[in-house]
């Protein structure tokens, strides 16, 4: 998939001059962007992650069941295991940094001026984004400390005093100039950013920003490190008993309740009103739909005013036979992407996976209401990357391929389905996926990808295609799902 992206990006870079478009967006930010609410907006995302922090279980989230009966009880210090848990959410962002850049390639090679700004970009924006992961768990040890110290209620004052402390730097209406006050790392980070998209200049260089950037970073790290005491076992095992006496709301939304008492007759209709419950409280569901709303009205607003500073990219014929290529690869990839949440459909109820096959319900009706669930996320995933994807590359011959975007959607998710059911089969872990089972995923979609993009261009001037890939297709969504339920009466 990885690799499929990377020749999509260089058959872009060698039709479409990103300079231009870089150039203008940099006149229409000038424009439009009022570099105090840059300011102010970064400093409230910061208040945000103080009261965020406050509210929350702060870094005891970062650790796990294990350690609570293997590192806790050894000699190893809070904050050593803090540290330990903490590298490997750093070589995540890494990794996911690294990938973006590799996947960009093309496009910086084809203008090098761009490689400096883009990665000190991709840097402060992990930089300032962990600095906020910090300052969350900085709050939650301060509250904690509060707590043991005094019961009175002017404890509650603790996110407001680091918020106000954090927040005020940031406002024009105190501080005339943001940028002068350099160890906040929110009017860094703006002013790193709009330095860089040529809308802002304080006279600091970014070189010298990007160092107080990092001066943020390691000071909020070692701060969280020399906060952390054995409140940090506390916290966690406090958390973890919270999950385990849940309130019957809680137990209605994980489906671990007598059926009887649901309100909802039909078995799939239940099953999926749970999983959109259960997955409105994950961290970033809310921001899903409004991505949907937000990446329609811009795909709708696109197509109708087309600004002369986002045109779509100009195909010379002589690339022709490559951008079509590099279409379908990209609606493969997109719809790959999109289809993810269908592995997770069986992982996401853990344990209660077990409770959902000893229901009434009949293992039909239960792996379609997954499918059916999947299916209704990864349109709302895919819908918005599609629109703009198609709005800027469109190579002759391209729409014809578009259709296909149906007929893949439903495959991968079926397939998606079929993979996550079978976790609880192969491991005793209904959690976790096995990583061999993770990359199987991408891989037979590929195939599948592959395979569906031939057969339309071995019969795509015949009427033998209508007939042969809606067959083909429900066969094969059949097979997968036919093979979920064979899964769901196997469970260990």
């Amino acid at each position: 998939m990885i690799l499929g992206t990377y020749f999509a990006m260089t058959v872009f870079a060698a039709i479409y001059s990103f300079a231009t478009l870089i150039g203008g967006l940099s006149d229409l930010l000038k424009e439009f962007v009022e570099p105090a609410v840059v300011f102010s907006a970064m400093g409230l995302f910061t208040l945000s992650s103080v009261f965020s922090g406050y509210i929350g279980s702060g870094p005891s989230s970062s650790l796990e069941t294990a350690d609570e009966y293997v590192i806790m009880p050894a000699p190893v210090r809070p904050h050593q295991l803090l540290l330990g848990r903490y590298v490997r959410r750093l070589v995540r962002r890494i990794s996911i940094a690294a990938i973006v850049l590799f996947t960009l390639a093309p496009v910086i090679m084809t203008d090098w001026p761009l490689f400096i700004p883009l990665l000190m970009f991709v840097l402060s924006t992990l930089l300032f984004f962990e600095f906020n992961h910090f300052l969350g768990g900085v709050t939650s040890q301060l509250k904690t400390r509060v707590n043991a110290r005094t019961r009175s209620r002017l404890r509650y004052m603790t996110p407001f005093v680091v918020g106000v402390v954090m927040l005020l730097p940031t406002l024009g209406q105190v501080v005339p100039d943001p940028s002068i006050i350099l160890i906040v790392p929110s009017n860094v980070f703006s002013m790193l950013v709009l330095g860089l998209a040529g809308i802002y200049y304080s006279g600091i260089s970014e070189e010298v920003a990007m160092i107080f950037l990092i001066m943020g970073y390691f000071i909020g790290l070692l701060t969280l490190a020399n906060l952390c005491d054995q409140s940090l076992y506390e916290s966690f095992s406090a958390a973890n008993s919270v999950k385990e006496s849940e309130s019957r709301v809680g137990r209605i939304i994980h489906g671990s309740v007598d059926f009887s008492d649901s309100r909802f007759s039909d078995p799939m209709a239940w099953i999926i009103v749970k999983d959109f419950w259960s997955r409105m409280r994950a961290p970033f569901q809310f921001w899903k739909y409004v991505y949907f709303a937000v990446g329609m009205s811009l795909v709708l607003w696109l197509n109708v005013a087309e600004p002369p500073w986002m045109a779509p990219v100009r195909i010379p014929p002589q690339l022709s036979v490559s951008a079509v290529p590099a279409f379908l690869i990209m609606l493969v990839v997109l719809c790959q992407i999109s289809s993810m949440n269908a592995m997770v459909s069986f992982l996401d109820e853990k344990d209660n996976v077990y409770l959902l096959k000893a229901s009434p319900f009949r293992r039909t009706d239960i792996v379609l209401a997954k499918y059916l669930g999947s299916l209704l996320e990864g349109t709302i995933s895919f819908l918005p990357m599609l629109g703009l994807f198609v709005y800027f590359f469109h190579p002759q011959g391209s729409f014809v391929y578009l259709p296909l975007a149906i007929p893949l959607v439903i495959l991968f998710n079926a397939s998606g389905v079929m993979i996550g059911s079978y976790v609880p089969v192969l491991t005793n872990d209904p959690e976790n996926a096995p990583i061999a089972m993770v990359f199987s995923f991408p891989t037979i979609n590929l195939v599948m990808g592959a395979a569906i993009v031939i057969v339309v261009n071995t019969f795509l001037k015949t009427e033998f295609l209508l007939l042969v890939l809606p067959v083909v297709v429900t066969l094969l969504a059949a097979l997968f799902l036919c093979l979920s339920v064979i899964a769901l009466g196997s469970f260990k």
